[in-house]
């Protein structure tokens, strides 16, 4: 089954994180997009934004992945095109670094994000809600493709009020 997460208790700091999904022993260039950045520049870009807007304090990024089912056959394009559209969904207002690794047994496509609104310097904030619609929202994309749908609530945290606001 394939699943989306958000990676909460993520120790890197983003030039770490960006590193981390830029390995080349889990990834290549042909594997990588950015959403208002060059991803040989994304941590340069990202930092930046952060300067001009006087956002360098709190946190850097939003790290999130999708994983795709581990018997997928589709090529490295079409997940690719897939990754991309899953993307578009915040890339209007944030730069994203998008990453697929196939180094394991389900490929999966890391995003980075940049907390900072790249138009108006506000720092990203998302509630349960909000995880829900962009839940929803892959798997229209996912069903275009007809592929195997993620679940829409955690079963961990589907009665916990705190995440409301713990992605700030």
């Amino acid at each position: 089954m394939s699943y989306f997460k958000f990676i909460n208790q993520n120790p890197r700091t983003l030039f770490g994180v960006v590193n981390y999904v830029q390995n080349e022993k889990k990834t290549d260039l042909t594997a990588m997009y950015g959403f208002g950045v060059n991803p040989e520049s994304a941590f340069e870009e990202m930092d930046t934004v952060k300067k001009l807007w006087n956002q360098t304090d709190g946190r850097q990024y939003k790290h999130f992945m999708f994983s795709f089912d581990s018997d997928i056959t589709l090529s490295q394009k079409v997940i690719m095109d897939i990754g991309r559209e899953i993307g578009e969904y915040y890339a209007n207002e944030y730069q994203i670094l998008m990453v697929m690794h196939s180094n394991t047994n389900n490929i999966h496509i890391h995003y980075i994000l940049n907390t900072v609104n790249m138009f108006t310097g506000k720092k990203f904030s998302i509630t349960k809600r909000d995880m829900y619609n962009y839940k929803l929202y892959i798997n229209k994309i996912l069903q275009s493709y007809n592929l195997s749908l993620i679940e829409l609530y955690d079963d961990n945290a589907q009665n916990d009020t705190s995440l409301d606001h713990a992605f700030e």
